[in-house]
């Protein structure tokens, strides 16, 4: 018993006295070193905390709304939508035009742009504030045309006398492109051939029929005769 008693005691000194020193050497290195110390887990913590970068993302393509596909304007307007904060910049028939900025609710707007006669291409880009650029909108296609239509009237005959008994005159002619018709301010049928035709009532005597046309473009043309209406029998 005594010498187990004394084996006990050896091993709980040893046990004890590497207590103390793993604890001195953890001062001494506390003590001496705590600022290396810091900086080595301070580089750590750096090292596995995510890093903030910068958005790469480009941004969606501007979307124009509203664009006629024909006009008589030099000058149009464009309104569409963008990225809020995003710098839209419009390109018309290639080269880069003016550049505007996307407010919050990303609406941009183009005043006076200009348009070459004939057809152009109109579509924009958008760059956001790391200089993302988006790709093109969809690519409008506009024609500028100022070429009012030709008006042929077939019938009635500029000066003719019409008889008949139900006070009716049938009106008839053709177009040079498509057009919308008023014949005396009621809308006349338009064939896909571009002719059009209209009975129109009349009153006894002289009458003038004016024919009005509005292509797409809203050039507008105007043409008018005169026509004498007398019922059958006088």
């Amino acid at each position: 018993m005594p010498q187990h008693e004394a084996e006990v005691k050896k091993r709980l000194y040893k046990t004890l006295l590497a207590t103390f020193v793993i604890i001195g050497v953890v001062f001494i290195v506390l003590r001496f070193f705590a600022t290396d110390v810091g900086s080595f887990f301070g580089l750590i913590s750096r090292i596995s905390r995510p890093k903030v970068k910068d958005d790469t993302s480009a941004p969606p393509p501007p979307y124009f709304y509203n664009a006629p596909t024909i006009t008589n304007k030099k000058e149009l307007l464009f309104k569409g939508f963008s990225e809020p904060g995003s710098k839209v910049t419009i390109f018309v028939n290639g080269p880069k035009g003016a550049t505007v900025k996307a407010d919050t609710t990303g609406t941009f707007v183009f005043d006076n742009v200009t348009l070459i006669e004939g057809r152009n291409t109109v579509f924009a880009k958008a760059e956001d504030a790391y200089q993302n650029q988006s790709e093109k909108s969809q690519i409008l296609e506009i024609t500028y045309d100022t070429t009012k239509p030709k008006i042929t009237i077939t019938e009635p005959k500029d000066g003719a006398t019409i008889r008949n008994l139900n006070q009716r005159v049938v009106v008839k002619g053709s177009l040079d492109k498509k057009c919308e018709v008023k014949i005396n301010d009621k809308l006349a049928v338009v064939g896909a051939n571009n002719t059009f035709e209209l009975l129109l009532g009349v009153t006894q005597g002289e009458m003038e029929i004016r024919i009005e046309a509005t292509d797409e473009a809203g050039n507008k043309s105007t043409e008018t005769i005169k026509v004498k209406y007398l019922k059958a029998g006088f």
